[in-house]
């Protein structure tokens, strides 16, 4: 007996270019403020002037990958917490 395929929540399917910026559908409650909310959540976390560019790159790489997961809910737990840590203890190591 086969298993029946996984229900896929529209905001896990492959994005098209009209739906990319959308929200998430577990994150349209938060409505047109949501982004604003995400992006205020991490502002205020900037590296010190003499941190090196580099890692200054993949500190933000990273603050943007949190930012974008307003609109792609699966980012929050493997790509953007994970990233986030990582580029984090570095910089920290490296300040």
């Amino acid at each position: 007996m086969s298993k029946p395929a996984p229900k896929t929540l529209p905001a896990e399917e492959f994005r098209t270019p009209s739906n990319t910026m959308l929200p998430d559908i577990r994150n349209e409650e938060l409505g047109k403020a949501g982004i604003e909310k995400f992006y205020q959540a991490i502002a205020d976390f900037k590296l010190e002037s003499h941190v090196p560019d580099d890692l200054v790159i993949q500190y933000d790489t990273a603050r943007n990958l949190f930012l974008y997961t307003f609109h792609v809910y699966r980012f929050f737990p493997s790509t953007a917490s994970e990233r986030s840590a990582r580029r984090l203890s570095t910089v920290l190591r490296n300040s």
